[in-house]
């Protein structure tokens, strides 16, 4: 079970987390990377992708559908850079979104093809809520993805039906149908109680679920070639099975219109503290989050997202994280982020 005290300690020095990847075997692909917590470091590869394959409709499909196919965004040389560094971390003991720690990951939600597919549907000027995680689904019988859920709890979505808010998956490998895909309910042809007088025939008075799995859709996708939704349909990711050839690792960012007000969204709220904090969202033209404001935001997503059967000590480290105070000057231009009196630990993970 992992020390939450010591692994705070290891948490909150930036040393550690370089130090960690520089000390790791890299594969070939991965050589000469710098790893960086401060705006830094690099994600080569990132745009060495088949435009051709970006999906022509992507906005038309969001709003008839409430999901989409970006088509490819990252590179297989980013994506190698980004396994590796969740790989490194995992066997450090820590949970992969921990990752969100390195430019890298901040990065691969900024790449050409994010940018340009999330444009078409969410217009100019669209922003990156703080929302994030990072997915690794080993090969098991029992390991899954997160349950199927809507991302917020309104419809958020606009007369027409296009979103004002969506998020963009990435597997960093081929998500199949073995290893644990997305499954989601296009927005068409989701069901909400009560049932219809047909539907009740067709399903029993008492079949919701069994009309919602009678549509989901399984989206085994290539390795970089993202999916997207809005945040009002259903999806999930399934199960593994023990004959998949490999672990499912993915990402996912969260984005936002440019013409709304953030606090329409919970994920842009922060209700941690008892003092009130204004919403937050990030330009992605501008610069990454600070690591200070990156812990923060791991610790909030430990909290909202971390669902382990036993407690393995995250939660608690999760809400120090959380404790050691929201990000000072967040959100202004030039900040500095948290002021922080580091822990200067770089020793292995005590978990």
């Amino acid at each position: 079970m992992l020390d939450p005290v010591t692994a705070l300690a290891q948490a909150k020095d930036p040393t550690y987390w370089t130090q960690l990847l520089a000390s790791a075997p890299r594969p070939l692909d991965v050589d000469h990377v710098t790893y960086g917590v401060d705006g830094s470091g690099e994600l080569p590869g990132a745009d060495d992708v088949d435009r051709s394959s970006w999906t022509p409709d992507y906005a038309a499909r969001m709003t008839a559908e409430g999901w989409a196919p970006l088509g490819e965004v990252l590179g297989a040389r980013a994506r190698a850079v980004i396994r590796h560094a969740m790989d490194v971390v995992a066997q450090a003991g820590w949970l992969p979104t921990f990752a969100f720690a390195l430019d890298q990951l901040w990065l691969a939600g900024r790449a050409a093809g994010v940018h340009a597919q999330v444009g078409t549907a969410l217009g100019e000027g669209h922003r990156q809520i703080p929302d994030f995680w990072a997915y690794h689904i080993p090969v098991s019988g029992q390991a899954h993805g997160y349950r199927p859920h809507r991302e917020s709890k309104g419809p958020l979505l606009r007369p027409d039906g296009s979103p004002v808010s969506l998020t963009v998956w990435i597997p960093l490998n081929d998500a199949t149908l073995d290893n644990g895909c997305m499954y989601v309910v296009p927005q068409q042809l989701d069901v909400v109680p009560p049932l219809t007088a047909a539907q009740q025939r067709l399903y029993g008075q008492d079949g919701l679920h069994n009309a919602l799995l009678h549509r989901a859709r399984a989206l085994p996708t290539p390795a970089g070639h993202a999916l997207s939704w809005n945040h009002h349909i259903r999806h999930w990711g399934s199960y593994s099975s023990p004959r998949a050839t490999h672990p499912r690792m993915s990402m996912a960012f969260e984005y936002l219109r440019g013409d709304v007000t953030p606090g329409i969204h919970e994920h842009c709220q922060f209700l941690e503290e008892r003092r009130a904090r204004p919403p937050l969202v990030f330009d992605p033209a501008g610069p990454l989050p600070t690591f200070g404001q990156r812990l923060y935001l791991i610790g909030r997503q430990i909290m909202r997202y971390h669902e382990p059967p036993t407690d393995d000590g995250f939660k608690a480290l999760g809400m120090e994280l959380l404790r050691c105070g929201f990000p000072r000057g967040w959100g202004a231009k030039g900040s500095l982020g948290w002021r922080q009196s580091l822990t200067r630990s770089g020793g292995p993970s005590s978990s």
